[in-house]
């Protein structure tokens, strides 16, 4: 779906106590195949900027009725802050941690992009061949009106012309106060059996059409071409390669007893969803799950600058994510570009990019901002899903980015950290900085 530009808001609710709170005091240990780390020691920001980032998140939640929230803030290679409100489950009384578990949704296209061009720069893959060839020839992909054939770039950047949902998507029966829309089972058969009934929404390659069907075509494309089930790939190419041990589509046991409870923002009681997504074979646009501790792995790998440093995802591989394709949107403060995978935000006045992509799926929401330039990225996890939830997730996203930025050029410790720019945050006007976000008025959607 059309991302809608986010607001400057301009007062933050009034903070209410904080319900459950915990920092990652202990350090993860260096990965085994890479010098891409992550380091919970938080040795760049000060502690009164822990407690207010707590404090300001606690009271966002209450207003907005979020139960819990998980947050981190990444410089260059380090996990340098993590704060957690609320709880992953309320009935149980379990509080939020870094480490609990939430089911990061359309952010998994970060993922299934990441490893598609790693295939690519192994030869496994071609991104300007039609699709059709990694196929059965059973299977009839839809073409455009002058024959236009759908190729990998096209899916990466959401300019297949494909609809947000497969024809045949089935969902599960829900009653009550829940999301209407939560995924049934979708196998490959059901896939091969969409493709010939879709009509492609104008000339591939030319406009930007959001595409979870996209998504879900290519991660099965990449299994066919890499000769494994879609996660077998992911955490032979991409999550192994960086230690991520907690992130997953189908989780051990032990994980399961960390994942967070499914809350529904439609629900004013915020009683647990107990019916949620069932993912089956095809599911490279939304099934990952993750936590704060683990996916910041993943966006110190992104921002790592040093090319002395070895990194699972090549220099090439994160050039070309960024890079912009097509534009989204546009207004007279920001432009927004399509990557692979990655939303490209150009502020107009001053050139500042960062990089996002969020998510929501039912009863959790997830979202990872960064500012490639200074080297600072966010995580933003929580255990409540509908249109508040997405909204929440962007706003506070995007204010933690800048808090952080604000915060960490004026910290002792953090020259090391942070790489430099000619234009930096002490060059950005000063009502640049969003203030802490109030209850969720815009919607800009990465589902």
């Amino acid at each position: 779906m059309k991302p809608a530009k986010p607001v400057l808001l301009i007062a933050m609710l009034a903070a209410a106590a904080i319900t459950a709170s915990s920092y990652a005091a202990a350090a993860t240990p260096a990965l085994a195949a890479s010098k891409v780390t992550v380091d919970n020691q938080a040795k760049c920001s000060s502690s009164a900027f822990k407690i207010r980032i707590e404090r300001e998140l606690a009271g966002y939640a209450d207003v907005v009725g979020i139960p819990g929230i998980s947050i981190g803030i990444v410089a260059s290679d380090s996990l340098v802050v993590t704060a957690s409100v609320g709880y992953a489950n309320k009935a149980e009384r379990r509080a939020a941690s870094p480490d609990t578990l939430y089911n990061v949704a359309s952010v998994t296209k970060l993922f299934t992009g990441t490893l598609a061009l790693i295939l690519s720069e192994e030869g496994v893959i071609s991104l300007d061949a039609p699709i059709s060839i990694y196929l059965p020839k059973t299977v009839r992909m839809p073409v455009d009106a002058a024959g236009g054939e759908v190729t990998i770039r096209h899916l990466l950047s959401h300019t297949a012309g494909l609809p947000k949902d497969p024809p045949n998507r089935r969902n599960v029966d829900t009653h009550g106060p829940i999301d209407p829309r939560v995924w049934d089972t979708y196998s490959v058969k059901d896939l091969y059996a969409a493709l010939p009934a879709t009509t492609l929404k104008g000339k591939v390659g030319e406009h930007f059409e959001y595409s979870n069907y996209g998504y879900a075509l290519l991660g099965h494309v990449l299994e066919r071409a890499g000769g494994a089930p879609y996660e077998s790939l992911l955490r032979k190419r991409v999550l192994a390669p960086l230690g991520m041990s907690d992130t997953a589509v189908r989780l051990s046991p032990e994980q399961a007893q960390r994942l967070a409870a499914f809350y529904w923002s439609e629900d004013p009681d915020r009683l647990e969803q107990e019916v949620h997504a069932r993912y089956g074979e095809v599911a490279a646009f939304i099934g990952l799950t993750s936590s704060v501790r683990d996916i910041a792995f993943f966006v110190a790998a992104h921002l790592q600058r040093d090319v002395e440093k070895s990194n699972p995802i090549p220099l090439s591989v994160r050039a070309l994510m960024a890079k912009p394709r097509t534009e989204v949107y546009a207004d007279p403060m920001f432009r927004t570009e399509i990557g692979v995978g990655w939303f490209r935000e150009t502020r107009l006045d001053n050139g500042t990019v960062i990089l996002y992509h969020t998510g929501e799926v039912d009863g959790h929401a997830a979202g990872l901002y960064l500012d490639p330039a200074l080297g600072i990225g966010i995580v933003v996890l929580q255990n409540l899903g509908g249109d508040a939830g997405n909204q929440g997730i962007d706003q506070v996203g995007h204010w933690l980015l800048e808090a952080a930025t604000s915060e960490m050029r004026n910290a002792t410790g953090c020259s090391g950290l942070l790489p430099t720019r000619d234009m930096d945050l002490k060059q950005r006007p000063n009502n640049s900085v969003r203030k802490p976000p109030s209850t969720p008025r815009t919607k800009r959607s990465c589902l």
